[in-house]
């Protein structure tokens, strides 16, 4: 069996299915192995870029490893901004990266590729020779599983046509083993939420699941605690009378008045960054509870009371009977919290005109208007703090964060990748145009030839508006920022997309109308005014 193949056949042992790439000379013939040899499935994006974008998106809404694949030299420099996101996110994933053969110095396209995974905050792991590219594969997927980040597999030209066996031991991925607190740290636990008057429970992606979070809701109620959840554990509380949205700076005001009264937060399954606690403001003065799975994660970016290594069913489960095996009685805290409601109608002070919408009454359109059984991808810009809390998804792993390098232009190779992983699930992807402008027409075209179920959402300011705001508020003159766009809809026509330019609430209500019965990819183009605030 030749090396190529042998990789393929590893693939499929450690359970991946799909694989996203760009093809090139060092890595077609691993490709075509993994379609034709054990009936893969490799998904062609518009660049290197996005193929590791993809395989992100892939990896965040199915929880499985994402594996992508480039070729040598530029097919893996295109991918840095890529690579830092999924290190930034701590994305599990494989980037399948050819490489120039060591005695080709002069080789056009060579590079020092340890060098560039280095740069942009990855792994790397070297096939060392033809014997031993399967371990070396199995130790890649090892580690880009239990450090949670991505790892570039690098893979010589020439070693992939050597002879790796006629039956080279193929290696399977072993299930994750529960991580389980020790007695003593959830005595020390329970002797905190015992002694605090107004507890919060709050939950991250991390804890997310359908065990974690009723165990969580449990714990909650057993000690009247309001509850509260991360950006990237959006929603997961939805419908719980006590649920009081996003901890942290995107909070709205009733759930920072929740925050400020509470006098010990439980948090499970989330860093605690510099967003969540609003760099330490939304934690002084409380004792805090932080559980998670990876010691890594606690005492780094927020100093606690008590630091629990430890999944958090287990553990919450496990404060639950102490509690009542002490006879603690529950706070009345949750008690006092309102009931969340949903923005309706127009708000005040509308900043919409005759040819424009208002940014908010778009997005509550939106999120009405589309099916609430969705994906949601959104995209960095001027318009995200309102997307994060006007835009839903049915729980935590619908949501696709693509916004952790502070980069634009992130979300289209995101959704091409999510969309694959739940294909029952139409795509839903808020951006803007200049993050639509940076790639979005390449990806939209390779969405359309894969027939995905996809709708991008393009609040079109005509600018870029974080910049426009920010010279326009000094007496600044800022059409330097600006641009004049043709519409998007008829480029997206064009392209092999369903396109809509609208203007108005009406046009929006017909575009989405038509979005939600159509086939393929849609794109609406919301044309959003350039002052808003």
């Amino acid at each position: 069996m030749l090396v190529h193949e042998a990789l393929a056949r590893e693939l499929a042992a450690l359970g991946v299915t799909h694989v996203f790439g760009v093809m090139g000379d060092a890595n077609l013939f691993i490709i075509d192995s993994f379609t034709r040899t054990v009936g893969g499935t490799y998904v062609p994006a518009a660049s290197e870029g996005s193929a590791v974008l993809a395989a992100m998106g892939y990896a965040q809404a199915s929880g499985g490893l994402g594996v992508a694949t480039v070729t040598h030299g530029p097919g893996l420099t295109n991918t840095v901004t890529a690579l830092v996101e999924g290190s930034r996110s701590r994305t599990p994933m494989l980037l399948l990266a050819g490489d120039t053969p060591e005695d080709s110095v002069n080789h056009i396209q060579n590079i020092g590729q340890l060098e560039v995974a280095r740069a942009a905050e990855v792994g790397f792991q070297q096939v060392r020779s033809a014997e031993s590219a399967v371990a070396d594969l199995f130790e890649a997927a090892r580690r880009a599983r239990t450090e949670r980040l991505p790892v570039v597999v690098n893979i010589p030209i020439d070693l992939q046509w050597q002879d790796a066996g006629n039956d080279p031991e193929l290696l399977a991925a072993a299930d994750d083993e529960p991580v389980l607190a020790t007695p003593e740290l959830i005595e020390d636990g329970v002797a905190v939420i015992a002694s605090a008057n107004r507890p919060l429970v709050l939950a991250g992606r991390g804890a997310s699941d359908a065990g974690a979070k009723a165990a969580l809701v449990k714990l909650a109620h057993r000690i009247g605690a309001p509850l509260a959840t991360t950006l990237r554990g959006k929603d997961l509380f939805a419908g719980e009378p006590s649920a009081i949205g996003i901890f942290g700076t995107l909070s709205d005001e009733r759930a920072l008045e929740v925050i400020g009264r509470a006098d010990c937060v439980i948090a499970f399954g989330c860093g605690l960054n510099m967003w969540t606690s609003a760099e330490g403001s939304l934690l002084k003065g409380k004792r805090v509870v932080h559980v998670n799975t990876d010691p890594g994660a606690l005492n780094r970016y927020s100093a606690v009371t008590v630091a629990i290594p430890g999944d958090a069913a287990s553990v919450a489960s496990a404060f639950v009977a102490l509690l009542d095996e002490g006879e603690i009685d529950a706070t009345r805290f949750s008690q006092d919290v309102r009931p969340s409601e949903r923005p309706a109608g127009a708000p005040a002070g509308d900043e919409g005109s005759k040819d424009t919408l208002d940014l908010r009454v778009a997005l509550d359109l939106v999120d009405r208007g589309f099916p609430s059984e969705r994906t949601l991808v959104i995209d960095n810009g001027r318009f995200i703090h309102q997307a994060f809390t006007r835009l839903h998804v049915p729980e935590p792993k619908a949501y696709v964060h693509a916004v952790n390098f502070g980069s634009l232009g992130l979300a289209m190779g995101t959704a091409l990748g999510a969309s694959y992983a739940d294909p029952d699930r139409p795509v839903l992807v808020a951006c803007g145009d200049g993050g639509f402008a940076m790639g979005g027409l390449s990806d939209l075209t390779f969405m359309a030839q894969q027939h995905r179920n996809i709708t991008v959402v393009i609040f079109n300011d005509s600018a870029y508006g974080a910049e426009y705001v920010q010279l326009a508020n000094r007496g600044m003159d800022p059409s330097a920022t600006t641009f004049v766009w043709r519409d998007f809809g008829p480029v997206g026509e064009a392209l092999g997309a369903i396109g809509f330019t609208v203007r108005s609430e009406q046009e929006l209500r017909h575009a989405l109308e038509r979005a939600s019965t159509a086939d393929g990819p849609k794109l609406i183009d919301i044309r959003i005014d350039t002052r808003y605030v």
